[in-house]
């Protein structure tokens, strides 16, 4: 995936647990180009974390997604998520699997990630009904 796609990581985990986590998915460094944690997120009530993609300096917003597990996540730019299953400690688990062919057929190759996501996920249209 990283070599068709920049990937960051944007956790609402603290960062002691998420760069365990981090150390034994990219040892080398080479996957991840940055990461966010839970204090560059929005918190609400203690209760929900926004991830807000403005933080992020010299990324294009059109050719951002975010994949998450929970919809308020990404509320503040409900065109750039993908919303993901939760994962429990599942070994069978293929969640990011699934989203692959979505990521190479519809994302890599468009202008403006937030058109397509709309289009698919009607995230927007849905929360002004």
């Amino acid at each position: 995936m990283s070599c068709h796609f920049n990937i960051a990581i944007f956790t609402a985990s603290e960062k002691v647990y998420a760069d365990a986590i981090i150390r034994y998915l990219d040892p080398n460094k080479n996957i991840f180009k940055f990461c966010l944690y839970r204090n560059h997120c929005i918190n609400v009530n203690d209760l929900i974390c926004i991830k807000d993609l403005r933080i992020i300096d010299n990324i294009d917003i059109k050719k951002t997604v975010l994949i998450d597990n929970n919809i308020y996540s990404f509320t503040s730019q409900l065109n750039n998520g993908i919303l993901i299953n939760s994962f429990y400690d599942d070994k069978t688990d293929i969640e990011l699997f699934n989203v692959l062919s979505y990521l190479f057929e519809y994302i890599l190759p468009s202008d403006d990630v937030r058109k397509i996501n709309e289009k698919f996920f009607r995230f927007e249209k849905i929360c002004k009904e």
